[in-house]
């Protein structure tokens, strides 16, 4: 077993081993009137956009476009952009560093209409999923059926894409992202913890040898 240098060092080994930590679950399904959904979660933390926002999209019977516009009637889901506006680029959103490094697990409907695959990466740039996507026909627009995925992670998630031509050609829908984050009262024990530490460190009585000549014990 390992040997601590001192108490306090144990125990905020002990303190940091024991911190609980609580899973926040979060739903974006853009059931809310566009563009709801930029101040929820997904909005403020990563940087996917409306491919209607800046494109043409045919609603009803005439074209428009702008942040407020979801597509067809009874479109369920968000037409997926890019940050390029480049339709030859895949479609790939990027969480924040902080977001992105406790999330555990992401759940995602996709619906394509072009050849692509669905992939993501961790929070040190590994590859962690790859899934290649069934093609819908345009015929089925708003689409009926999604796939879903789910991509777990013990190091975080950084981001995801969709290969090929899916600028205004993927729609997602009912994403759910899992955090893990610290318990506030777990984190205030750690730093108590530390404290100690601090303070045992803090009180440690000099040796002998490097006290003052006159503190000596003479004899």
């Amino acid at each position: 077993m390992p040997r601590f240098a001192s108490p306090s060092l144990a125990l905020a080994c002990l303190l940091l081993a024991a911190s609980p930590a609580r899973a926040d679950t979060l739903v974006e399904d853009f059931s809310a009137s566009f563009p709801a959904w930029q101040s929820g979660w997904l909005g403020t933390h990563s940087d996917a956009r409306n491919y209607c926002e800046t494109n043409w999209c045919w609603v009803g019977s005439d074209w428009a476009m702008g942040p407020t516009v979801q597509g067809e009637p009874g479109t369920s889901g968000m037409w997926l952009g890019n940050t390029t506006n480049n339709p030859f680029t895949p479609d790939q959103v990027t969480f924040d560093p902080a977001f992105g490094g406790a999330l555990t697990s992401l759940r995602i409907d996709v619906a394509s209409y072009v050849d692509s695959t669905l992939q993501a990466w961790d929070a040190h740039g590994q590859l962690i999923f790859s899934q290649t996507l069934a093609v819908h026909d345009y015929h089925d627009n708003p689409p009926t059926a999604y796939q879903s995925f789910e991509i777990l992670s013990s190091t975080g998630i950084s981001s995801f894409a969709l290969s090929g031509m899916t600028m205004g050609n993927v729609m997602i829908d009912y994403l759910v992202a899992v955090t893990a984050v610290p318990e506030p009262a777990g984190a205030a024990m750690l730093l108590a913890g530390l404290g100690l530490l601090a303070l045992g460190r803090g009180r440690r009585p000099l040796p002998v040898s490097r006290l003052p000549a006159s503190w000596k014990r003479i004899g």
